[in-house]
C-alpha cells in the first residue's frame, strides 16, 4: 500500500515517464528507504533515501542519495519538506551514513537546500565535440554494447576509482543505468582493442533540438579512444555535435549537486578531508536516476 501511493504521489509531483516510474518502483524502490507524512490516511510529502558508496581520495564511504522529494500540491507550504529533511537526517544518522548528497532539479532550489545546511560539492566541465574525419584504425572497435558483454561493469567500476572525488555505482545500478539509458533511446557505445578488451565507453542520448547528442558519461584509456568514441556517437544518432561532461578542473565548471555532512567525526577519525569536497567543489556524479 505505502509503495503504490508514493509512486501515485510521484505522478503528482512529477512529470517522469511512465517508463521511468516503472523502472524507479520496480527496481530502485525499497520501502524502508521511502520517508512518508500522511495525512488523513493518505500520503502527501515523501522522499527516498538511495544507499551509494563514494570515494574520495582513495579512501570509500557510504553515502545517502536523496531523491523524489515531492509534496502534494494542495499541502504544499505547510512545511512538509523541512519536517521530511530534518526526518532523514535523524534516520541516516541512526543508519551510520555519515554523508546524505542531491541534486536540485531547479536553480532556485539551491536556495531551498542552503537552508536545510546542504552546499555545493559537485560541479562538471561541460565540453563540446565536433565531428572531424578520422584517420582510419583497425587497432580499436567501436559498437553498441550487447545486452551482456564480459568485462563491462569491471571496466566501468575500474575507470571511475579513478577519480579524485566520485560516487561510485554497484553493479546492480549499473544494470539499471542501462535500461535507463533505452529509456531515453540512449546507446552505450564500447570501444575495444585488438584483443576484445574494451579500452573505452560512452553513456549518450540524443538531445531535444535532434541536432546534437549527450554523453553522460565518458571513459577511455587515452586520448585516440576518446575522440573515437565520441565521433561515433556523433554518427550514431546523425548529429552535427557531441555535448559531454567531465571532472571540474581548472575550467569554469557549472553546479550539479549539494551535500551535507551528517556525521562530522566519521570523517575526522578516518581521516578524511571532507572538506575539500566542498572547498573545491570537486566531487563528480554522473549516471544518476534524477
Amino acid at each position: 500500500m505505502k509503495k503504490q501511493e508514493t509512486e501515485t504521489l510521484w505522478r503528482v509531483c512529477f512529470s517522469d515517464t511512465e517508463a521511468f516510474i516503472r523502472l524507479f518502483f520496480d527496481e530502485v524502490y525499497q520501502e524502508e528507504n521511502a520517508l512518508v507524512i500522511e495525512k488523513q490516511g493518505e500520503i502527501v510529502s515523501a522522499l527516498h533515501l538511495i544507499p551509494y558508496t563514494m570515494m574520495l581520495n582513495e579512501m570509500e564511504f557510504p553515502v545517502s542519495y536523496i531523491c523524489g522529494v515531492g509534496t502534494h500540491p494542495d499541502q504544499r507550504g505547510n512545511g512538509l519538506m523541512e519536517q521530511l529533511m530534518k526526518e532523514a537526517e535523524e534516520e541516516l544518522k541512526h543508519r551510520n551514513i555519515p554523508l546524505a548528497f542531491l541534486i536540485p532539479a531547479e536553480a532556485w532550489l539551491f536556495d531551498i537546500y542552503r537552508k536545510y545546511g546542504y552546499k555545493e560539492a559537485f560541479s562538471y566541465c561541460l565540453e563540446t565535440y565536433l565531428p572531424q574525419p578520422l584517420a582510419l584504425s583497425d587497432s580499436i572497435h567501436i559498437s553498441a554494447a550487447e545486452t551482456t558483454v564480459p568485462g563491462l561493469y569491471p571496466y566501468f567500476d575500474k575507470k571511475l576509482r579513478e577519480r579524485t572525488a566520485c560516487v561510485l555505482h554497484s553493479e546492480a545500478d549499473f544494470t539499471v543505468i542501462r535500461k535507463d539509458l533505452a529509456i531515453s533511446k540512449g546507446l552505450l557505445l564500447i570501444a575495444r582493442d585488438l584483443n576484445n578488451k574494451v579500452v573505452g565507453m560512452a553513456f549518450g542520448v540524443p538531445e531535444e533540438d535532434g541536432k546534437s547528442a549527450f554523453v553522460m558519461e565518458l571513459l577511455y584509456d587515452n586520448d585516440s579512444v576518446k575522440e573515437k568514441l565520441l565521433y561515433a556517437t556523433a554518427k550514431q544518432f546523425n548529429v552535427a555535435e557531441v555535448n559531454y561532461q567531465t571532472p571540474a578542473s581548472i575550467r569554469p565548471a557549472q553546479l550539479k549537486g549539494m551535500a551535507k555532512i551528517i556525521d562530522n567525526h566519521f570523517f575526522k577519525d578516518k581521516g578524511i578531508d571532507i572538506e575539500s569536497l566542498f572547498n573545491d567543489k570537486q566531487g563528480f556524479m554522473s549516471l544518476m536516476l534524477d
